[in-house]
């Protein structure tokens, strides 16, 4: 039980990790960190 909520809040994390690269990556994000790629 504890192991499959635990993956299951990793699970959440990793997407919302996504979803913040996805924004930053986009053109806001391409703009300022441009550079970095």
């Amino acid at each position: 039980m504890n192991r499959s909520s635990r993956k299951m809040a990793n699970t959440g994390l990793f997407f919302k990790v996504l979803e913040y690269n996805r924004f930053m990556f986009s053109g806001a994000g391409m703009r300022k960190k441009g550079s970095v790629l």
